[in-house]
């Protein structure tokens, strides 16, 4: 699998913090995480139900896919001059707390909006409770964007 000019621009200025240890992170912000493994071949090509049940092998042979994970996660590939990022979620964060749905969890919204920030790109996050709310949906997020 070779990247794809879109996907190959890596953040080396130095100007943002990258993650390092991202799988273990992951389970820092959700114990339950069991998502991922497959888009690197950990799982039984042939058994759909084994797609979330290797996780803790992912995890093990991180370094094997290290590179792979760097030119395809979002949170690899934030820099400062990206566009506006908005994520909404129905759930409230529980960072370190198992979740019903660890797949998309709210916690994954919380750690990348403080990503963004860190590396100057703009992140609004919105989910019930949430600060900072400037935007109620998607669309408002939208418009008001375009009209800048």
């Amino acid at each position: 699998m070779q990247p794809t000019p879109s996907t190959s621009r890596l953040n080396n200025t130095g100007s943002c913090p990258t993650l390092r240890g991202a799988l273990q992170q992951l389970k820092e912000w959700t114990p339950n995480s069991r998502y991922g493994g497959h888009a690197f071949g950990f799982m039984d090509p042939n058994d759909k139900k084994t797609r979330d049940t290797r996780f803790a092998e992912f995890l093990e042979k991180r370094d094997s896919v290290l590179k792979w994970i760097k030119i395809y996660s979002p949170y690899e590939l934030v820099s400062k001059d990206d566009p506006p990022v908005y994520l909404r979620y129905g759930d409230t964060p529980a960072i370190g707390q198992p979740q019903k749905d660890p797949t998309h969890t709210v916690n994954y919204g919380v750690k990348l909006q403080e990503h963004c920030r860190a590396c100057g790109a703009e992140c609004e996050l919105n989910y019930p409770g949430a600060p900072e709310v400037k935007h109620k949906s998607i669309a408002e997020f939208l418009i008001a964007k375009l009209k800048e």
